[in-house]
């Protein structure tokens, strides 16, 4: 096995790892609001079923090329393999909306006490969570992947 197909092996392993927390999560969540007695607990079983839906749908898109090169190839890096600025940035974007959502989340979850906002809050945690481990994904490729220049230091190992 080659230096490539080992990266393709490292990036796939740890995008399912991180994707499974998240799955994780949404099991829980889940668990929490059948759990709670709140009144739109049929939506809220819905979304958080959209959400899983979701995450096994990347979990099998992820590890269905088990050694070959990525298709996100062609979304992160141009043709001269330099970083793709355009989505780099609605990445960066989605960082930081999935982080304000988690940490307003949270927040409101231990402030507030009534069930239909814990309720809402948990659900939107989960949601937060699977955006922010899309981006870490994400940013996880751009750093096994990214160009390497060689230099002197690389050729005396």
């Amino acid at each position: 096995m080659n230096y490539s197909e080992r990266r393709n092996i490292l990036y796939r392993l740890t995008s399912v790892g991180l994707i499974l927390i998240s799955l994780g999560l949404d099991v829980f969540v889940l668990i929490q609001v059948l759990a709670l007695n709140a009144e739109d607990k049929i939506l809220s079983i819905v979304a958080l079923a959209l959400a899983m839906a979701f995450t096994l749908l990347e979990i099998a898109v992820t590890l269905k090329g088990w050694k070959k090169d990525s298709n996100l190839f062609k979304i992160a890096f141009n043709e001269n393999r330099n970083i793709n600025n355009v989505p780099l940035i609605a990445v960066i974007v989605g960082s930081v909306f999935g982080l304000g959502l988690t940490i307003l989340s949270v927040t409101v979850y231990l402030i507030k006490q009534e069930t239909n906002t814990k309720n809402a809050m948990l659900i939107i945690m989960a949601i937060a969570i699977y955006l922010l481990v899309n981006c870490l994904v994400y940013y996880w490729f751009l750093l096994l992947f990214r160009k390497k220049d060689l230099s002197i230091k690389d050729l005396i190992r």
